[in-house]
């Protein structure tokens, strides 16, 4: 903290034990000193001590991350620990200043930085500006060279703030794992601690939470289960589960389901949906194969290699009940209620609120949007044809595979279709395919065209993606 006169003032280190050492000494086994957003890596899985004098160049990392975005590069402790997880993306940052904060995050820490003159160095070819350190101390006990060093980071920051004139994004910490991050648990946490440093900050959490729409609020429990929810350069919402799984958020409200093109799409009619999520793209034989070695369930056919050769490709041979349970299983393990897409649902996503005929809009398909019409024999990797996304940035919701809905189909649905949230007709034969295939023609891919298939149907370009409601 700055005092009135700019004296640099520590005022909590955040440490409960006596330290004596060091500020990031660990004491025992399962003891460690330190706060854990600021912990490295390895001294939340080991018995490193003071001897790894990487895990302060990680600490300045994650300073300066919090200092830049508004918010921790990690979750919770499992992330941190867990050598695959990525830091989240540092959206309006400027490229230099992000690889010098990432190179401070290296999970291994022989990758980071060797020592903070390292980091000094680096920081001034970003600012342009000499940062210097020359600070004159006559006899000073250890604790003063600590205040001393932490000032030094201090003044480091700021000379990165005003000379590269960074605007950080103004993001809510959504994925942060805590209570604190929905209206309520602020207001309940002030309750609790009326009085503090942290009531600033509680209020303009409020304030920011209180200015989005009551349904994309919602999305904030998902931060509790881990999960980081972040919005894209063009305002839409998306979330990162792990394992591949992605997928957008689809606000709620109305829009106009069906067409006159065909019998079986008529008539267009206005239906109002609650907000939810719909998988970025379709689930992939890799994330399938995850499933049968968990659950020991039917394994796909050899001949899948012809139409789906690798395991980014969507998988294809499941049956729509193979699908359900597909989406069974992955609730159990992230602990969200995932499902297939009601048809209603299906459709929003593909084409928005502005009736579009095609999710990319009025113009005929090509080999630049979408895989069909037999012009490659098989599927292609998910997510191909960035040209032919949704409004909402869901991709391949035209060609590559048939989809999967929840709803079960007939032909005169629409007659006495329910204007909120419909699910379909009660059980009949078939369930509802949507989207075409590589193996179909521009037809099948418009938003508005339906097709049903048997349940227990597995074929060639069959495949589904995945939904949950907020």
């Amino acid at each position: 903290m700055l005092t009135p006169d700019s004296q640099v003032k520590i005022l909590d280190f955040g440490i409960s034990y006596q330290v004596t050492t060091s500020m990031t000494e660990l004491v025992g086994e399962h003891h460690q000193t330190g706060t854990w957003p600021y912990m490295a890596p390895e001294q939340l899985s080991t018995r490193y001590g003071r001897e790894n004098n990487q895990v302060d160049i990680w600490g300045f990392g994650v300073t300066m991350y919090q200092l830049l975005t508004g918010k921790f590069p990690f979750a919770n402790k499992d992330q941190i620990k867990d050598k695959n997880e990525k830091p989240y993306e540092m959206e309006g940052i400027s490229r230099k200043a992000r690889n010098i904060v990432m190179k401070c995050l290296e999970k291994d820490r022989k990758n980071r930085f060797r020592n903070m003159e390292e980091v000094l160095k680096a920081l001034n070819a970003v600012t342009m500006r000499k940062v210097t350190t020359k600070i004159k101390v006559k006899k000073a006990p250890p604790m003063k060279w600590i205040l001393i060093a932490a000032s030094v980071i201090v003044l480091v920051l700021l000379s990165v703030f005003l000379f590269d004139k960074f605007m950080p994004k103004d993001d809510l910490a959504y994925e942060n794992a805590s209570d604190r991050n929905t209206i309520a648990g602020y207001r309940a946490y002030l309750d609790k601690y009326p009085k503090g440093s942290h009531i600033t900050e509680a209020k303009n959490k409020i304030a920011q939470l209180e200015k989005m729409p009551v349904d994309v609020r919602k999305v904030a429990a998902l931060a509790s289960k881990g999960i980081k929810v972040y919005q894209t350069k063009k305002d839409l919402w998306e979330a990162d589960y792990g394992d591949g799984i992605k997928m957008v958020y689809i606000p709620a409200g109305n829009f106009t389901m069906g067409s006159n093109y065909y019998k079986d799409e008529k008539p267009p009619h206005e239906v109002y949906l609650d907000g939810y999520w719909l998988g970025k793209t379709e689930v992939t034989v890799g994330q399938y194969k995850v499933f049968i070695s968990d659950t020991g369930h039917e394994p796909l056919p050899a001949s899948i290699s012809k139409s789906s050769p690798a395991d980014d490709h969507p998988v294809v041979y499941v049956s729509w009940h193979d699908a359900d349970a597909y989406c069974k299983w992955l609730s159990t393990k992230k602990g969200i209620k995932f499902k297939l897409p009601t048809e209603a649902q299906w459709e929003k996503a593909a084409r928005g609120t502005d009736q579009l005929k095609y999710p990319w809009g009025s113009r005929e398909p090509d080999d630049t949007l979408a895989n069909f019409g037999y012009k490659i024999d098989k599927t292609t990797m998910v997510g191909s044809y960035p040209a032919g996304a949704s409004p909402y940035g869901l991709l391949d919701m035209a060609g590559n595979v048939w989809e999967w809905c929840y709803d079960w189909y007939k032909s005169d649905y629409y007659k006495n279709v329910p204007e909120k949230n419909p699910t379909g007709p009660e059980s009949v034969t078939y369930r509802v395919l949507r989207g075409g295939s590589w193996l179909d023609y521009a037809r099948g891919l418009c938003c508005s065209y339906r097709y049903g298939g048997w349940p227990s149907y597995r074929v060639v370009d069959v495949g589904f993606r995945l939904c949950h409601d907020n």
